[in-house]
């Protein structure tokens, strides 16, 4: 089997950063800088790396056992 994670924004210090440096250059908070982001999502949020790393869990178990040659978007529904 031959699985692959794609995960998009993950929530945590360094894109947290990443806003910060986005929102100096444009003259933004942060927290604007991040509402953007999560406005371009389906769920409304920013998945954490405990949700990701969940995904990967799932394609390494048993339970992903029929699922082959997948690309498993873990983004919120950013990108469908």
């Amino acid at each position: 089997r031959v699985n692959a994670v794609n995960p998009g924004y993950i929530q945590g210090e360094p894109i947290q950063k990443a806003f910060e440096v986005r929102g100096r250059a444009r003259g933004l908070r942060t927290e604007e800088i991040e509402a953007e982001i999560v406005a371009q999502t389906a769920l409304g949020y920013i998945p954490g790396p405990d949700e990701i790393a969940g995904s990967v869990v799932f394609l390494c178990s048993e339970l992903s056992r029929p699922v082959t040659g997948h690309v498993l978007d873990c983004n919120s529904g950013m990108w469908m």
